[in-house]
């Protein structure tokens, strides 16, 4: 890929970031991240998680026929090193981007062995947070459709 290509490539992939219905709600995310008492390395990795994310977002919005399942498990791969420790030990931060992956999860419905896993996920993403974070995902239940255990009862 020449040089000028790149660039349009690249400008064309933060457009598609940009127009993503999931721009917005994940840089409130970043934002609220940043901005609690963290370590410098926990929100390096939190902003890059989030940054890639917002990428499959693009790419989803971009391509949403084409858009597959190798497409959302790419993010997986390339935040492994650093969010899935984090998942591991249920920070809220990690807890809240993953809620995100969710959404993505669900738009890949059709496929019969990822049937229901965005819900189930969202659903034991939201039991792991607290009040106060829990309204970090309010977005991802939105968009998936799930309704809230405390709202049913």
């Amino acid at each position: 890929m020449t040089g000028d290509k790149r660039r349009a490539h690249h400008k064309s992939r933060l457009a598609a970031d940009k127009d993503s219905p999931a721009h917005v709600p994940l840089s409130d995310l970043r934002d609220v991240i940043m901005q609690r008492p963290l370590a410098e390395d926990l929100k390096t990795a939190y902003a890059n998680s989030i940054k890639e994310l917002m990428s499959t977002f693009g790419q989803l919005q971009q391509n949403t026929p084409a858009f597959e399942l190798v497409d959302a498990f790419i993010w997986l791969a390339m935040v492994a090193d650093d969010l899935l420790p984090l998942l591991q030990v249920q920070t809220l931060e990690s807890v809240a981007i993953f809620a995100f992956f969710c959404v993505l999860l669900k738009k890949l419905d059709s496929h019969w062995w990822v049937q229901g896993w965005g819900q189930q996920l969202i659903a034991r993403a939201y039991s792991l947070l607290d009040d106060e974070s829990r309204l970090w995902i309010r977005w991802p239940i939105e968009e998936i459709g799930w309704v809230p255990p405390s709202v049913i009862a």
